[in-house]
This record gives structure tokens, sequence and C-alpha cells, in this order.
């Protein structure tokens, strides 16, 4: 299937908004099949959405900088989490990393999340990251018997709202 892509427009968030706080959710995401930070006005639906929920996305850093993450605290995010594709961000740790320990030093609760081809891998990063204390989102062995999953605290019920409000 193809679908046509956007970014998502302020009345449609408006929207998403008042349909979810009628659902009685706690907690928006605002992402999905793309990489939030190209989003133009991110930091202004962070801003709506933490009138009323707690508010967090997914990215794979390689655009946050440490003025963007202040201003998303300082906006109202709550949460950030960064996604490492092992295949593409191999050489690109040291940038996360050090956009992970900022986020933290200004009280935005960040985590890794990543899903590893096999067990070489999963040790390769558990040796890159042995010296700081990182704390995971998800991480999950796939194309292996064993599966190793640390706690995720993802919701069994959600939600999504594409860009263009479907």
């Amino acid at each position: 299937m193809t679908r046509p892509q956007g970014f998502m427009d302020l009345c449609t968030f408006r929207k998403s908004l008042r349909l979810t706080h009628d659902l009685k959710v706690k907690e928006i995401w605002l992402h999905n099949w793309g990489e939030p930070l190209l989003h133009p006005k991110l930091t202004k639906f962070i801003r709506y959405g933490s009138r009323n929920f707690k508010v967090g996305f997914a990215t794979n850093g390689t655009l946050l900088t440490f003025d963007k993450i202040r201003e998303f605290k300082q906006n109202g995010l709550t949460y950030l989490d960064i996604s490492l594709n092992m295949e593409s961000q191999k050489f690109n740790l040291i940038h996360l990393v050090s956009m992970y320990q900022i986020a933290n030093e200004i009280g935005l609760d960040c985590r890794f999340r990543t899903v590893v081809n096999n067990n070489a891998e999963y040790n390769y990063l558990n040796s890159m990251f042995k010296s700081f204390k990182i704390r995971w989102q998800r991480q999950m062995i796939r194309n292996n018997k064993e599966v190793r999953n640390s706690p995720c605290e993802a919701k069994k019920k959600v939600m999504i709202i594409l860009w263009d409000g479907v």
C-alpha cells in the first residue's frame, strides 16, 4: 500500500488532541513512520500537546542538537526516545550518546530503543555503552531463536492518527 506523504497541519493536530483528550489518554507520541525532527512545527505541537498530556517522540537522533533538546524541554516535552538503527548508525553513536546525556541532564526522560539483528550486534551495543548509564526503552534481537527484551513501557491500547488525520 502506498500512502501520500506530508506533515500534519495545526488544525488536524488540534482536532486530534481534542479526540485524544475525550478518550482520557494521558500521553501522546509525535511520531509514526517518519522522522519527527523534519516537521517544521514540531516545537509548536509539543507546546500545544503539553497543555493536557505528557508528550514524547522517537527520533533517529541525527538532527538533534543541544539547542533543539533545550527548546523541546522548555516547550513541554516529557519523553525523548532515540532509535538506533545498527546498519546506518554505527558511526553516529558518539553524537547520539552526547544528545542522550544532555537530554537527561536537563531533565528529559531520554532512552534508547533498538532492534538488533543478531547476538553480535547486541554484544556490540553493550560494549559501546558499558561506560555509560544507558536506559533502554526497548532492545530486542530478531532473526534468532533467542529474543531479549528489556522492560517495555509501551501501552497495549494505542491510537495512531496519521499526518492527514486518518
